[in-house]
């Protein structure tokens, strides 16, 4: 995840922030009416952002993109209803809201960006009640601390503020909650283009904090000069698997810090032309670890299998963003929310009455 510095007004992933050269500080205080994606793929699974448009409200139709997964089993696994899922975590307009998917009922709502400050990349702790987000200003290339970027927390509680937590991105609970991991920069260099003023920093380093000691530890990736971080996630037995721009998964003991090369996935040979991946979580329904592919105007998803092959399991036009919900997918498309099939509908926050989704978040707790 390089980030090249560019005047160019867009909404951000990594966010401004002041501090050491040597180490990362950690504050303690602790629509249109169109129907949905299309030209989506169903398949049998075996082992083996310029900022849109404010839309207006949304007719309910469903995606016809979902999917009804096979595994190799008695009978298939039908894809759950949307009631099932319970409670999403969204990033809408400038705010952050906890909404009911069957119901649109909100249970909780707080501004979290505006005024050239972005929020994006929502996760929530396993118990449902902390939200975690990348904080982004829109100067951001003036300064190697503001293009890595910052993690606030946001304990939804309907009284406490943002908190900050680290100069980084992409912060990831194991689902024991004792330790998370999070992706920062240890290598900045001026820009050549324009090296009095910007800069250019390397996402080369992740991050682990036990949550218990507040100790945190930089973990030991060999990394080649030219190759950076795409994206971490935890698996069920507490290791942390990091994907690599040369295609590399790496799996981490976080008791022993041992780093172990699983097998490799060549993500520039799955599907040519897409530049942003992302690692959605370990699904044994879906097939395995479970990747996501963006382009400009299509997504599509993959089950990792342990010997590193890659299944293609999902397939769509126009969607954005894609997330797990359980073993189901949610989606973002035309700033419009997709749970299990069924439309999700956002009220307006404010006066205002945007309505455009950026990210959505869930874990079990919630439902």
């Amino acid at each position: 995840m390089k980030r090249v510095v560019a005047c160019v007004f867009v909404v951000l992933l990594f966010a401004a922030a002041c501090g050491s050269e040597d180490s990362v500080s950690r504050t303690q205080d602790a629509s249109t009416t169109s129907a949905g994606p299309t030209d989506t793929t169903a398949v049998s699974v075996t082992s083996t952002t310029a900022v849109p448009e404010t839309t207006e409200a949304p007719v309910t139709t469903a995606p016809s993109g979902q999917t009804t997964l096979t595994t190799e089993t008695e009978s298939a696994t039908t894809v759950p209803s949307v009631a099932q899922v319970g409670t999403v975590a969204v990033l809408v307009e400038n705010y952050l809201v906890l909404v009911d998917v069957a119901t649109g009922e909100t249970s909780y709502s707080k501004e979290v960006s505006g005024g050239g400050q972005f929020a994006d990349n929502l996760s929530l702790s396993p118990d449902g009640t902390t939200a975690y987000y990348d904080i982004s200003w829109e100067d951001f290339w003036y300064s190697c601390e503001a293009s890595v970027g910052e993690v606030d927390s946001l304990v939804m509680d309907g009284t406490s503020e943002p908190v900050p937590l680290v100069f980084g991105a992409d912060w990831t609970f194991a689902l024991t909650t004792d330790f998370a991991a999070y992706v920062t920069s240890n290598r900045c260099i001026p820009d050549p283009e324009q090296p009095d003023d910007w800069v250019i920093v390397y996402f080369d380093t992740v991050g682990l904090v036990d949550i218990v000691t507040l100790v945190e530890t930089d973990l030991p990736l060999d990394l080649a000069e030219n190759v950076e971080l795409v994206d971490i996630t935890f698996d069920m037995e507490r290791n942390l698997l990091v994907l690599t721009t040369d295609g590399d998964l790496f799996r981490v003991g976080p008791e022993q810090l041992t780093v172990a090369e699983a097998p490799s996935v060549a993500v520039s040979g799955i599907a040519d032309g897409y530049d942003r991946w992302k690692l959605l979580g370990i699904s044994d329904v879906l097939g395995g670890t479970i990747l996501a592919a963006f382009s400009d105007t299509r997504a599509k998803a993959y089950a990792i299998g342990e010997d590193g092959s890659a299944s293609e399991i999902y397939d769509a036009d126009g969607v954005t963003q894609l997330k797990l919900a359980g073993d189901q997918f949610m989606e973002i498309w035309e700033g419009r929310l997709f749970v299990a099939g069924e439309e999700v509908f956002v009220p307006p926050q404010d006066e205002l009455g945007g309505t455009f989704v950026y990210d959505v978040a869930w874990v079990a707790a919630l439902g």
